[in-house]
């Protein structure tokens, strides 16, 4: 029976076969790639997976059937491909996430678990048609082979890689001694994450914690900075005709302010971490601007969106006053000529600043492991971005003690983009490494209890 990926892939060879309009190498490339998912398991898993172009829920209406229906897809052929290497523990909960818990085997079935974590949405290359269909093939890259698609939808090898990964491993387990899994998959990690948000996870009895969505192979990531949206609004200007209003002084440009006050409050990193001089200790990036009705009207309104991202609450905070503070003063200036105008600043932490346990024993795990691979060197250090382990380093296991993460993953470049791509080579070896860290952490899991 054909999988979702040979049911894509296989017929569009034949097609560019009977074309004379098609190149060879374009046929050759798609050849390849196939012949790669028949050599690599892994490979096929995720090709299998983003096949299904499972966007991330949206808040336009008009796409929220077909992206339900779509993630419901990969939920089914991933529930179908547990069951294939006989997992059958496996619980679709209210918020749309797959929990799916592997038994411990040889001598191990009482120790405490360890948990995976890996998230079944991607981001919509592009918004307005979610369901697009993602055509991978395979280009080289200053010497490197990558898994790319046409250059109009985003790969979703972020994070179907790390599903791979995972499915992969837990097929190889099947015959080996190790420490019983419990394995979380979220429906919603690239937009709200609410799913795990609401999820109780008092019912998990794993402390320590591999989420499988990392950009950097033989990286361990062990901390994250927070995500804030920040919206900064222009409202209450009186507008106007620009051609009957413009020279009307008392006729303020909410747009225009609205560009001095982001000239001052700036964009882009403000300082860089103390410990790890090229990763942003503290960023700010201006990435929406909406104002204005159309070209020959004056603006009553405007308002800007930023991102801001920090390691420290405090420093985050400072940021935050400093804005309110670039506010305050606008509002001074127009106070008797603008009686009216409304300077506001609001914000929203969708992610809080994490930092792992100095004292966790996971960077020593997972160095090891890859040390028994043949790789001398694990990169250990934080990141400047944010992922479901934020999430999780605010709620409690099943004994009360707080999640201990990390983050592990293959090389992916300019993911959400159209320009994503994988180092599949990279794949490959991440799953071996992730398997040969369960092997290390079962053989260490009486002292970690």
């Amino acid at each position: 029976m054909r999988t979702q990926f040979q049911t894509a892939v296989f017929p569009s060879i034949q097609k560019q076969r009977n074309s004379q309009r098609i190149r060879f190498n374009a046929v050759s490339k798609q050849q390849c790639l196939v012949q790669l998912a028949q050599k690599y398991p892994v490979i096929h898993r995720m090709l299998e997976l983003i096949a299904i172009p499972s966007a991330t829920p949206q808040t336009d209406p008009r796409f929220t059937d077909v992206i339900q229906q779509n993630l419901d897809r990969i939920r089914q052929v991933i529930v179908k491909r547990f069951q294939e290497v006989g997992v059958t523990q496996i619980e679709h909960n209210r918020s749309g996430a797959l929990v799916i818990r592997v038994p411990g085997t040889g001598g191990y079935e009482k120790a405490r678990p360890l948990m995976l974590t890996a998230h079944m949405d991607i981001v919509a290359g592009d918004p307005a048609n979610p369901s697009k269909p993602v055509r991978p093939s395979l280009k080289i890259i200053n010497g490197t082979e990558f898994i790319v698609t046409d250059g109009t939808t985003t790969l979703g090898a972020d994070d179907k890689g790390g599903l791979a990964m995972i499915l992969e491993v837990v097929s190889r387990l099947r015959n080996k001694p190790h420490v019983p899994l419990e394995i979380l998959l979220s429906p919603d990690e690239e937009s709200s994450c609410d799913s795990l948000r609401n999820l109780d996870t008092r019912r998990f009895k794993a402390k320590h914690v591999l989420v499988v969505d990392e950009f950097y192979e033989y990286q361990l990531t062990t901390g994250l900075a927070s995500a804030v949206n920040v919206k900064v609004s222009v409202e209450g200007t009186q507008g106007g005709h620009s051609g009957d209003d413009i020279n009307r002084p008392n006729r303020l440009n909410a747009i225009e302010l609205l560009n001095r006050i982001t000239q001052k409050m700036g964009t882009g990193v403000i300082s860089y971490h103390p410990q790890y001089p090229k990763i942003p200790f503290i960023s700010k990036n201006l990435g929406l601007i909406q104002g204005g009705s159309a070209p020959n009207a004056i603006p009553e309104s405007a308002q800007a969106i930023y991102m801001l991202r920090s390691f420290e609450k405090k420093a985050q905070n400072a940021e935050l006053n400093r804005m309110e503070s670039i506010l305050r003063s606008y509002r001074k200036q127009y106070k008797r000529t603008q009686p009216n105008l409304k300077l506001k600043l609001r914000w929203d932490e969708e992610y809080p600043a994490w930092l792992a346990d100095p004292k966790s024993p996971l960077p020593k795990i997972c160095t090891q492991a890859a040390q028994a691979l043949g790789q001398k060197k694990v990169n250990v250090l934080p990141s400047h971005a944010a992922a479901q382990a934020s999430i999780l380093a605010t709620k409690k296991n099943a004994y009360g003690e707080a999640f201990d993460a990390a983050l592990i993953g293959p090389n992916i470049q300019e993911a959400h983009t159209v320009r994503e791509r994988l180092d599949w080579k990279s794949l490959v070896r991440s799953t071996d490494w992730l398997e040969q860290i369960i092997e290390t952490y079962s053989l260490k899991s009486k002292s970690l209890l």
